[in-house]
């Protein structure tokens, strides 16, 4: 089960956030998943060009994408999902 966006410490006084839960549910689960995707890429683009994340990248995290086309299209969204838990 989809917990609603405050579990994660998103405030509800944001009106972007008042926003999206209007629209797609206090867990946002009435957003597609290719939807969801798509924002998470655009979140994730959007903080690696700011100064938010310092440091280098974990050993081996290139290789990974390099060597995305090994596995099936259902296992990099799972993996996707994983990161992101």
């Amino acid at each position: 089960m989809a917990k609603p966006v405050g579990y994660f410490g998103v405030p509800h006084d944001n009106a972007l956030i008042v926003d999206m839960t209007d629209t797609w549910g206090q867990d946002l689960s009435r957003l597609d998943n290719g939807s969801k995707l798509w924002l998470v890429a655009q979140m994730a683009n959007y903080l690696l060009k700011s100064d938010y994340y310092q440091g280098e990248l974990a050993e081996n995290c290139p290789e990974v994408i390099t060597r995305l086309q090994e596995l099936e299209l259902y296992q990099i969204e799972s993996l996707i999902q994983c990161l992101a838990a």
